[in-house]
């Protein structure tokens, strides 16, 4: 029987899961996390920008939900996003 191996990814959570053989998660991890250290690298060079605590917010919710995931240093859970947007 064939073996079925997939990458789903949320563009909104930032949540990625990996299925399939042993050899198939860890060659994808490894090319994932060699792209992430590449825009590391990149974002510690930009200034993130900054999100208001309070008050309105102009502008479309995907880009607030964008600037949240994209501040968050060690990431950013869905009840998070739920609550600041």
């Amino acid at each position: 029987m064939a073996e079925n191996s997939r990458v789903k990814f949320n563009p909104v959570t930032k949540e990625m899961e990996i299925e399939g053989s042993e050899s198939f998660v860890t060659a994808t991890l490894d090319k994932l996390q060699e792209m992430l250290s590449g825009e590391q690298a990149k974002r510690q060079s930009e200034k993130a920008p900054k999100v208001p605590k309070t008050g309105t917010i102009r502008g479309p919710l995907s880009k607030l939900v964008l600037t949240l995931i994209q501040s968050s240093t060690e990431g950013i859970s869905t009840a998070e996003l739920k609550e600041q947007t």
